[in-house]
């Protein structure tokens, strides 16, 4: 998706400047830089390299937003240079002319606009599918595995022929719909103009006609609203789906009927059959995608998610690189070299604490050695070991020698087979044990992005926002002296626009400065995932998407895989990693690296509440609203898509409804955001649930915490100090969970709601039953951590309304125990 909206924005790019888009911040945007870079001749090309920041050489992330801010000058221009440039764009999307288009829309040039930028959106898929070759290769590919769906019976023929007319029917347009808001300038003036009238001072009337670009934004952002009311899908898929269905059922070719075992939700055209005929789909796939392990055996796959499955092979992902993004991207990045399964996510530390030495010996245990008779050869071979960068670089390789990835996702399909028992006596004593079984999907979102850091809303009066402008520039912004003015223009241009609370204007600076900040956000949240083993699905700043691997071996792999960015990323991070004491539990110390870096707290000390990348660029942070978050931590075996949804529906329901409360002083946390959910299993499937049982943990107490992620953080402590330093007994966990099922505490929520007076008196009670405890599941006196313990219990005065159980440090154990649970059912 990123690559796609890219490539779009970029024919604008390139006919009329960076400055076309105003967001997102094309400064610090690799997908611009790497276009940049492929447009200069070598020599220059290196030159400019050189004194680049490594960080924004890389557009193999998707980091491009999937909305975009474009400024284009208008259809019928004055100036000739700019009506041939238009005149040149329209004729190749379009096939008509400048003269020709304005005289078939007339008075309609928004709608010319929204059709043309439709246009180039489908013309750069359709160049993608068929200069690129990947509407041949998919074809062949279903062609060659027609017999696991179509059979040889006599509809053979031409069921192969109604799925290769649903692959090309599905594939014929983007496989996700385009929205597009056009406001015309001129227009919005005039309508601006209408509205200044309704102010009577003519004094007052010159001031407020400064938030006109306001104006304009603020029309944009209410289409786009309007917009969003309606989810759209892509119409050519969900055609061929019914049309391929109707064919199957009426024909009675049911077998060849099979839903997509990844998204559940069409038909699949391609599918890996068990048993005996799955050697013969191996083979086809070695030949025309260069992977045996492109599909797993019983595995089933519709139009998209083919598509999707074909781009993570390396040679495809090179050519997309290529169209979409620049050649030159090729040069200075790698590109994902497998296709990368929940197995591999949840595995990644494991395969990196593995030697290259150990790879042979366990593939040369004879009751192993007898399944991979294929790949004897290849066992004898020198192996070498990856650097430790990506996780599809160290774990699902293909790009380099001797077939890395094949060799290890063979050696994973393997020892996965064998019981634990069988597989510890397989295995030398002193080889680690593959029992990472567990990943997390991470869902963040900026908490009041779109409703209020846009709208310059920040909580703030405009005066006091003057005050602290001028105390940051000394008195030197034009501000300063006519505060009093100032304050009054906003609130002018908060009645006309119809946005209370507003602080400031918003302005193309403000509005850079935004764009800017986010765009520093998802650079250091794209390296955290990645030297956290993990897999980005998208990070535009305010949101992050990512799915990483819940745990690692015990030892300083984690640490020393952070340490070689922590200079990229300002400074600060090895600090933090140690300050939770080098945890294994990657998906809370994923959670709690990125909210820090949110707020600008990765930096050394200096520059906290700024972005510091790579020593040379600096960026304020976004210190104003918080980032809410839902992790769910899962088997790798569980269905994602469900995963990735109930992760969603945590991150939701914990932020709107949730509240932290302090017992001292009654009142509730200013803003209702900002916290993170946590759940484990597959119990939290339904809605109702993942909300009724998550751990909600507030990532701030205060609007100015310096103390970010202090309760995830416990909840991290705790589980290194039961599980990893052995400190605590495995009980304290199980203690607490009997003693409120037994109803000694009594703390569920309907309590909570029924007396304050009783919720206070047990939140004074519990920092002594913690203790008790504690002291109970303490392996000696010495073992005890005494600071986190105390942290712990000062937390008694908080609760978590709307929740059960509503105490704050009982639902950091609770997030403790979800934390552990992956690990102890794995091996404990």
């Amino acid at each position: 998706v990123s690559a796609l909206v890219w490539a779009t924005a970029k024919a604008f790019v390139a006919a009329f400047g960076p400055d076309t888009v105003l967001s997102p911040a094309l400064s610090l945007n690799p997908f611009y830089i790497v276009y940049l870079l492929s447009e200069l001749p070598e020599k220059t090309r290196e030159m400019v390299e050189k004194k680049l920041p490594g960080v924004l050489l890389d557009a193999s992330q998707p980091l491009m937003p999937g909305t975009i801010l474009l400024v284009l000058p208008p259809l019928d221009p004055a100036c000739d240079v700019v009506r041939e440039i238009w005149d040149k764009i329209l004729r190749k999307y379009c096939g008509d002319g400048l003269n020709e288009t304005i005289s078939k829309y007339g008075g309609r040039i928004e709608r010319a606009v929204v059709d043309l930028v439709k246009r180039v959106y489908k013309h750069v898929w359709s160049e993608l599918m068929e200069d690129g070759g990947f509407l041949e290769v998919l074809k062949e590919l279903v062609k060659s595995l027609s017999d696991n769906l179509c059979g040889s019976g006599e509809t053979a023929g031409e069921c192969r022929d109604k799925l290769i007319e649903y692959l090309d029917s599905s594939l014929s347009e983007p496989p996700l719909s385009l929205r597009v808001v056009v406001v015309d300038v001129e227009k919005a003036y005039e309508e601006f103009t209408e509205k200044l009238r309704e102010v009577e001072d003519e004094s007052k009337r010159e001031l407020v006609e400064k938030s006109f670009y306001e104006y304009l934004i603020a029309k944009v952002f209410r289409g786009v609203e309007e917009l969003k009311a309606v989810e759209p899908s892509p119409l050519s898929v969900a055609k061929g789906a019914i049309k391929f269905s109707s064919w199957a059922y009426g024909e009675r070719v049911r077998r060849a009927y099979r839903q997509c075992s990844v998204c559940g939700s069409y038909p699949a055209v391609v599918y890996a059959s068990s048993g005996n005929g799955y050697g013969k789909t191996i083979e086809v796939l070695k030949d025309l995608v260069g992977s045996r392990t492109f599909l797993d055996e019983g595995e089933a796959l519709c139009p998209i998610c083919l598509f999707k499955r074909l781009i993570g092979v390396a040679r495809y992902a090179e050519i997309l690189a290529a169209h979409l993004v620049g050649q030159h991207m090729l040069e200075t990045a790698s590109v994902s070299g497998g296709v990368l399964s929940t197995s591999d996510v949840a595995s990644s530390w494991w395969y990196l604490s593995l030697e290259p030495g150990e790879v042979k010996r366990i593939l040369e245990v004879e009751a192993v050695r007898r399944e991979v008779e294929e790949i004897v050869e290849e066992i004898k071979k020198t192996i070498r070991k990856p650097k430790p960068y990506r996780a599809y670089e160290l774990a699902v390789n293909t790009v380099i020698e001797n077939d890395y990835r094949e060799l290890y996702m063979k050696l994973y399909t393997l020892v996965s087979r064998i019981s634990t028992e069988a597989l510890e006596q397989l295995l030398p004593e002193d080889l680690p044990k593959p029992d990472l079984l567990y990943y997390a999907v991470v869902r963040g979102d900026g908490d009041r992005v779109g409703k209020k850091l846009w709208k310059a809303r920040l909580n703030i009066t405009p005066q006091e926002y003057a005050k602290e402008v001028c105390s940051a520039t000394e008195g030197k912004s034009p501000i300063c002296g006519r505060v009093g003015e100032f304050e009054e223009l906003v609130k002018l241009a908060s009645k006309l626009i119809g946005v209370e609370g507003k602080s400031t204007l918003v302005t193309p600076a403000y509005q850079y400065s935004l764009s800017k900040a986010l765009m520093a956000t998802a650079l250091v949240d794209a390296l955290l995932v990645e030297r956290l083993l993990g897999v980005l699905v998208y990070a535009g700043g305010d949101d992050i998407a990512a799915l990483v691997p819940a745990y690692a071996p015990k030892g300083e792999l984690v640490e020393k895989n952070l340490e070689t960015i922590n200079g990229v990323v300002g400074g600060g991070l090895v600090e933090v990693v140690r300050r939770v004491r080098g945890s294994p539990f990657v998906g809370g110390l994923f959670v709690i690296l990125s909210r820090l870096n949110y707020w600008g707290y990765l930096a050394r000390k200096g520059f906290k509440g700024f972005h510091l990348l790579d020593d040379s660029i600096v960026v304020p942070a976004l210190r104003v609203y918080g980032r809410s978050y839902g992790v769910l931590v899962v088997h790798y075996r569980d269905h994602l898509y469900t995963a990735y949804r109930v992760a969603g529906w945590l991150e939701e329901e914990a932020k709107s409804r949730s509240r932290i409360v302090s017992l001292e002083n009654g009142k509730s946390r200013d803003v209702e955001a900002d916290v993170t959910a946590m759940a484990y299993g597959r119990l939290q499937y339904m809605r109702g649930l993942a909300a009724a049982y998550a751990a909600v943990l507030p990532n701030t107490l205060s609007r100015r915490d310096a103390n970010v992620c202090a309760s995830l953080g416990l909840a991290v402590e705790l589980a290194t100090a039961i599980d990893r330093e052995k400190r605590y007994s495995m009980s304290f966990i199980a203690d607490v969970g009997e003693e409120l099922e037994r109803g000694v505490l009594n703390i569920a929520s309907e309590a909570c709601k029924a007396s304050e007076v009783k919720v206070k008196l047990l939140g004074e009670a519990l920092p002594k039953l913690l203790d008790m405890f504690f002291e109970r599941n303490a392996v000696s006196r010495e073992s005890r951590l005494k600071e986190l313990e105390e942290e712990l219990e000062k937390l008694s005065e908080w609760v978590v309304e709307d929740t059960k159980p509503c105490l704050l440090p009982l639902h950091i154990i609770v997030a403790t125990r979800y934390l552990l649970a992956g690990r102890r059912s794995g091996r404990l």
